[in-house]
């Protein structure tokens, strides 16, 4: 890691901050290892994720407490429940988080409010 390569990563990630490490490594003809060393250690830089959050209107709390305390009184109490929030699958085309990820040098997250999940 020389600091020729210190001052050459940060001009592409400003570039284009919504590029994968590897993609950096390889316009820079750098390993993989050596840019992300850089990006975390010399510029502090972080991956950050788009964070999808429901847009919510004032009646929605109340709504919503119903229907947990009917799910909690409709089921039988030795029951085990799991619950995954593994995948977010859209209607109406917006990006799956796990796919939008950007480089910053501050721990920033990027939201996007959409007005309904379900349609």
């Amino acid at each position: 890691m020389t600091p020729e390569n210190v001052e050459r990563v940060p001009k592409v990630v400003l570039k284009s901050p919504k590029r994968s490490a590897c993609k950096y490594a390889t316009a820079l003809q750098l390993s993989d290892r050596t840019v992300r060393r850089i990006l975390h250690e010399d510029l502090k830089f972080h991956p950050n994720k788009l964070a999808v959050e429901q847009k919510l209107n004032t009646g929605d709390f109340l709504t919503r407490k119903r229907a947990c305390e009917a799910f909690v009184e409709n089921f039988p109490g030795d029951a085990v429940v799991f619950f995954s929030d593994e995948e977010h699958f859209h209607l109406s085309g917006c990006a799956n988080k796990q796919n939008m990820q950007y480089w910053s040098g501050t721990c920033d997250c990027l939201v996007r409010v959409i007005q309904n999940l379900h349609y």
